[in-house]
């Protein structure tokens, strides 16, 4: 098992919390200011916060580790990634799922990568795209000129959107979902900037539903490049969105949701 030094940290914590319980081990000498009621202070309580900051500021830390691991990764890797899209026919008839699925009229495709996908559908909407990683956001430009197609594009991390609420009538995230560290933090932004009755549509990879050996087998390939396999089904219901799951390639391990934004009240 790969026990990680925040995971330690966490036990310890949890220990720590729980033996102010059994035993306290206070200090009943401190007295501020001079015949004040004895101050009495937990060294476990003194402990266990201090773990419990450096807990939260581990985390923090891995999450922007996690982030700046895959944006190094793909600026070395972002014209390979490029012409790899461009030449591989599975990729390309994976991501064009989501296509039909699109409405307008304010579309926003998020980690758009070089723009493969945008470049098929931008015209046709007020389209917008972003990518965390700036040499990815060039390519996409450079590419959206090539084909003479139009959209606002910039960089921006997809757990702070430069966006206003409820402002597109469609997401679109595809091939991505799996790489955020924080997913109900990228989800909760995704949910912000959609509209009411706005469609959200993800593809990303997860297990396939009848479990084959094949499609488990490509699955759990991803995970081990780094990948974070989500319970995409929680994540949906969690953020009270109707939804439904397609299964498109890989043996069921390519995933297309189809998720809309209810009308009523947020959650």
């Amino acid at each position: 098992m790969d026990v990680s030094l925040l995971q330690i940290l966490q036990v310890l914590q949890n220990v720590f919390s729980l033996s102010i319980k059994i035993h306290p081990f206070y200090i009943p000498w401190l007295r501020y200011p001079r015949n004040e009621p004895v101050v009495k202070l937990s060294f476990d309580n003194l402990l266990g916060t201090w773990l419990e900051k450096l807990c939260a500021r581990m985390a923090s830390n891995k999450s922007q580790q996690f982030t700046e691991k895959f944006d190094a990764f793909y600026t070395k890797f972002a014209t390979i990634y490029d012409l790899s899209v461009k030449l591989l026919p599975v990729w390309k008839t994976w991501i064009r799922e989501a296509i039909p699925y699109i409405k307008g009229p304010r579309v926003l495709e998020i980690s758009c990568g070089t723009g493969y996908l945008i470049t098929q559908y931008a015209n046709e909407f007020e389209t917008y795209g972003l990518d965390y990683n700036t040499k990815m956001v060039s390519l996409t430009k450079k590419n959206l000129d090539k084909k003479g197609v139009k959209a606002d594009i910039q960089q921006a991390n997809v757990e702070l959107l430069p966006y206003k609420n409820e402002v597109f009538d469609s997401l679109v995230n595809t091939m991505a979902f799996s790489g955020y560290r924080d997913g109900m933090k990228a989800m909760a932004e995704m949910y912000r900037v959609l509209k009411k009755g706005g469609r959200l549509l993800v593809i990303d990879v997860g297990y396939p539903k009848n479990r084959n050996r094949i499609g488990a087998i490509l699955t759990r390939f991803w995970s081990l490049t780094g990948d974070i396999i989500r319970n995409m089904d929680k994540i949906f219901t969690s953020f009270n969105l109707d939804y439904k799951d397609i299964e498109i390639g890989g043996y069921g391990s390519v995933h297309l949701y189809v998720a809309s934004k209810k009308r009523g009240r947020n959650v």
